[in-house]
């Protein structure tokens, strides 16, 4: 919390214009970390609904940075939703959170982790086998697998 609010403070004294001047959102990446933490720092204290509209917040902001490589922003906050959700007992928002994660970024390992575990606690045993076998193909992709008309 200490951390967020030191976030807090930079966003509200520093001059972040010569950032923006450059077109660098450093309001929003700065707004993104600080929601990040906030969120962490709830879910550590056990509550998993000011985590949860924290890091919506924060994907907010995430989602309303522009597209560079590499990106702004590397920490995922859709993903990170979809661990609290899971955490917070409501795995099919956590499975549909996951999902929304692989559309963006395909053989996101942490992404396909999380989905198998939202199959389990869902009860479905082969949709979360199926998911943990693609978590298990995707930390085995071996370079020469990868080609550029997979991206």
């Amino acid at each position: 919390r200490a951390e967020a609010a030191a976030m807090a403070d930079i966003l509200a004294t520093a001059d972040l214009s010569g950032l923006v001047g450059l077109n660098i959102p450093a309001p929003d990446i700065m707004n993104v970390g600080r929601l990040t933490v906030l969120a962490r720092a709830s879910a550590a204290e056990g509550d998993f609904t000011a985590a949860m509209a924290q890091m919506e917040e924060a994907l907010v902001f995430e989602e309303a940075l522009s597209y560079t490589e590499p990106p702004y922003w590397y920490y995922p906050a859709r993903q990170t939703l979809g661990a609290l959700a899971l955490q917070a007992g409501q795995p099919e928002r956590a499975s549909q959170l996951f999902m929304e994660t692989l559309v963006r970024q395909p053989n996101s390992s942490g992404a396909l982790y999380g989905l198998s575990e939202a199959y389990r606690a869902m009860g479905d045993k082969n949709a979360a086998k199926y998911a943990r076998g693609m978590f298990r193909q995707s930390l085995n992709t071996k370079k020469a697998d990868f080609s550029i008309d997979r991206i």
